[in-house]
């Protein structure tokens, strides 16, 4: 759309061999859609034309698809012959709210909470339109794990949420695939975070597995089964080729999705295929970007390959002498410097520079800053009026309240902490701000309640010195997933800095040792 690539170009770059191409028409009632199927040399196979009033706009998706099928004698299944007999909905403003909520919570996977928070927005206003959208309340479930697996929302609170939008979405569809593969979200979350189960993971399996009997044609269910995989039955046991089949699948049925590039060059990655890698990030430029997909995934598969982070800040380093003007460069430049080269002083240059080009950036600055112990320094920035506007209420107090913490002022965090609206890292500052005063048994049910991500766990058992369990975290991570841990948990775990069992984790990811000056 809105391009002036020929179609073997396009074919091309979404790595396809057809491409349907297609235009509409509409009048107040009317709308006539015209549809070609096109070969890769541009040949055209197949063309017609359509006029359908709006009411009845879901029987052209259905005709073009059953025309497709004809067309290439490909042969399907009786099931795979209902799912394009049956559409998710007959009202067509709601499949559009739908379908944009989907994109939306593709590309976050939980990163921000605030696109997660619209995508359920736009499916609850899907549902108003059509109560009976099995897939938009499977699909709100599927977001709403997301708010948990990001650390936005607590996991019991998240799961009991989640579950009750997928009992919803199957009262309605029984045999909704959608559905099943929230469970399987959910179980396989719990696997890799909580418990090495079999439970969880027979449950995740069982479920995601039905879902894909169900509807074998979902990136996003065989995204969670390549990832389960990955992760391998207690925790050990991974399967590489199941991982690398799944996402290889994924990606052919959606090569536009952000989640599926993403983590289909992580796959190539941890397989050692990093020249396929390096073609990929080429190919999907036009999807990654310059930021933030291809220079964060450029730098790993350097580093990767070279088995040392050093070669990860060299690509940093050129993005901003060939890109000056932009401030996601500087902040990851600077956070390249924390963990290669152990300097807050270097990397909160770079903030700066950040923050000077781009106020929205003013977290990381700040949040270093705080790190370092220059504390008057953050109480001004958060006085700048620049940063204020770039910030909303709950950012600026959560950063207060990280101050707070850094200050020691352990009293102060937990008379704070109901001003808040909370994340799990405030919840992980106030379990150790309970710990540290004492009160042991409030601190471990915090932690049991509200600590779910390794990551806080390895602050948490960092802050109150208790080394076993510290390292049964850290061992946990995996090699790229290191150098991004160690740089944002630099002010906790530096204090480790001459324990042989830390020196030796940061060998074995290929890290520089931690010096005493």
């Amino acid at each position: 759309k809105n391009t002036d690539k020929t179609i073997p170009e396009i074919a091309k770059e979404l790595g396809v061999s057809y491409v349907v191409e297609g235009s509409v028409r509409q009048t107040d009632d009317e709308m006539l859609i015209t549809a070609q199927l096109i070969d890769a040399t541009d040949k055209h196979l197949w063309s017609d034309n359509y006029r359908k009033t709006k009411d009845n706009v879901f029987d052209v998706q259905r005709d073009v698809s059953q025309q497709i099928v004809e067309q290439l004698k490909l042969t399907i299944t009786p099931e795979q012959q209902k799912i394009i007999n049956r559409p998710l909905t007959k009202n067509q403003d709601a499949m559009k709210l739908y379908l944009k909520a989907r994109d939306m919570s593709d590309v976050s996977e939980g990163v921000s909470a605030i696109p997660i928070r619209q995508s359920i927005g736009l499916l609850k206003q899907a549902i108003e339109l059509d109560p009976e959208f099995a897939s938009a309340y499977a699909e709100i479930a599927n977001s709403n794990f997301l708010l948990v697996t990001g650390g936005h929302l607590p996991l019991v609170e998240g799961e009991k949420e989640t579950r009750e939008w997928i009992k919803q979405a199957l009262e309605i569809d029984p045999n909704n695939a959608r559905a099943y593969s929230a469970i399987g979200f959910i179980n396989a979350f719990k696997f890799c975070v909580i418990e090495a189960t079999d439970i969880f993971w027979d449950n995740a399996t069982e479920n995601l597995e039905k879902s894909i009997q169900i509807n074998p044609n979902d990136h996003r269910v065989l995204h969670h089964y390549a990832k389960l995989h990955n992760w391998g039955k207690n925790g050990k046991n991974r399967d590489e080729d199941i991982y690398l089949k799944q996402l290889e699948l994924a990606i052919q049925i959606e090569p536009l999705s952000y989640l599926i590039i993403t983590e289909y060059i992580n796959a190539l990655i941890v397989t050692n295929k990093y020249d396929k890698a390096r073609e990929l990030l080429l190919e999907k430029k036009f999807i990654l970007g310059e930021y933030p997909g291809r220079n964060i995934h450029y730098s790993i598969v350097e580093s990767w390959h070279q088995k040392d982070w050093k070669a990860g800040l060299e690509v940093w380093k050129k993005a901003v002498e060939d890109h000056p003007e932009n401030a996601n460069f500087w902040v990851n430049l600077g956070y390249k410097k924390i963990s290669v080269q152990n300097d807050l002083s270097k990397a909160i240059k770079d903030f700066k520079k950040a923050y000077e080009l781009d106020p929205k950036t003013g977290v990381d600055y700040a949040n270093t800053l705080i790190e370092n112990g220059d504390f008057k320094i953050v109480e001004s920035l958060m006085k700048d009026q620049d940063f204020i506007n770039a910030h909303d209420d709950n950012v600026v107090s959560k950063l207060m309240y990280y101050n707070i913490y850094m200050l020691e002022d352990y009293e102060k965090c937990i008379d704070e902490f109901d001003n808040l609206e909370p994340g799990e890292f405030e919840n992980t500052i106030k379990a150790i701000s309970y710990y540290k005063l004492g009160n042991k048994d409030k601190a471990n049910e915090i932690k049991t309640k509200h600590i779910n991500f390794d990551f806080n766990k390895i602050t948490y058992f960092s802050e109150i010195n208790q080394r076993d369990s510290l390292y049964h975290y850290l061992d946990k991570l995996e090699f790229f997933i290191a150098e991004i841990r160690i740089r944002h948990l630099y002010f906790t775990l530096r204090k480790h800095k001459n324990d042989p069992r830390f020196v030796a984790f940061l060998e074995k990811n290929y890290l520089p040792v931690i010096s005493n000056k």
